[in-house]
């Protein structure tokens, strides 16, 4: 029997209008029902500043995959910066 597959879980953060980043996340979540909000990214934190125009998300996908899901948005797909690698440390 062989062991289960282990998923690699990649973390992006959503950035543009705050309509864009909502329906760019309501998008990809209809493809990809088990993405998910990172709940260790302090951006996702209601007092964060970003929280209104941006989103860490989680998934299995990768970043070209996100990106082509979300076609013409305005919404810029990137890999998490150092400062989301800190706040995950924290």
């Amino acid at each position: 029997m062989n062991p289960p597959a282990i998923l690699m879980v990649n973390t992006f953060r959503l950035d543009g209008d705050y309509n864009d980043v909502s329906t760019a996340y309501d998008k990809i979540r209809k493809k990809d029902p088990a993405m998910g909000v990172d709940t260790a990214s302090r951006l996702n934190e209601p007092t964060h500043p970003q929280s209104i125009t941006a989103i860490d998300i989680v998934t299995n996908r990768g970043i070209d995959e996100i990106r082509n899901m979300l076609g013409d948005l305005a919404v810029s797909v990137e890999e998490p910066s150092d400062e989301v690698l800190e706040d995950a440390m924290m």
